[in-house]
């Protein structure tokens, strides 16, 4: 039996283009250009009227993992085989489907929790792989919330993986003892003595975060006169 070639990328968009009385395979190969320059090395794009169909070079069929995007009236339908079993099914809009056929393409050709800035699988932070935007939370960390802060410094964000390592320490400032002596005030003041609950929190040099019962205040004291 001879084993037909995996078609090309470039042939799918030609069958698709070639369509031209049929608006699904219009709008399937606009999602195929679209992916093509990320995935057409990594992935086999097969394609028939209505539907896209993704597989893994060398897996013949029937294929055991794949992706399929199926469009109808300006959605998508797009499904997700893994080892001849649905794992997942999603729809998306004309808006979303480029972003959401990246992720099923990433999840079909990598399996495991792959994080999408250092490469290397997410274990330990797997259920929150979602939340970190696919990524460790270590990478997310210093990509997203890290900065201006040295990368072994300790910042100020709650949890910061680079604590044990250099733990937060200041220079005193000027404003320090401005700070000090404004926390005091604000224990103590009118609002304060109105208020059931109070809490009063360091969120960085100089600023403060002020909760009086439900409400909370974000306070800057600036160490130099306010520019006119």
């Amino acid at each position: 039996m001879t084993l037909m070639p995996d078609p090309t990328w470039q042939a799918s968009l030609d069958f698709l283009r070639d369509l031209h009385g049929i608006s699904a395979a219009q709008v399937n190969a606009i999602t195929l250009a679209q992916a093509r320059d990320r995935w057409q090395h990594a992935v086999i794009a097969r394609t028939s009227m209505h539907d896209l169909l993704f597989t893994l070079p060398g897996d013949g069929y029937p294929f055991t993992s794949s992706v399929r995007v199926q469009s109808a009236n300006g959605r998508y339908v797009l499904l997700r085989w893994e080892n001849d079993r649905l794992v997942e099914e999603k729809t998306a809009e004309v808006e979303t489907i480029d972003a959401l056929l990246d992720t099923f393409l990433e999840r079909l050709t990598s399996p495991t929790l792959t994080c999408r800035h250092c490469g290397r699988p997410v274990v330990v932070s797997a259920e929150q792989f979602e939340v970190f935007e696919r990524m460790h939370y270590n990478c997310f960390h210093h990509l997203f919330e890290h900065d201006p802060f040295d990368p072994d410094e300790e910042c100020i964000a709650g949890g910061c993986p680079s604590a044990s390592i250099g733990p937060a320490i200041r220079r005193e400032e000027p404003r320090d003892s401005i700070v000090e002596e404004l926390i005091d005030d604000l224990a103590v003041s009118k609002l304060g003595a109105q208020s059931a609950a109070v809490r009063i929190e360091r969120r960085g040099p100089g600023m403060l975060a002020v909760t009086f019962g439900a409400s909370t205040y974000l306070i800057s004291v600036r160490a130099e006169p306010r520019q006119r």
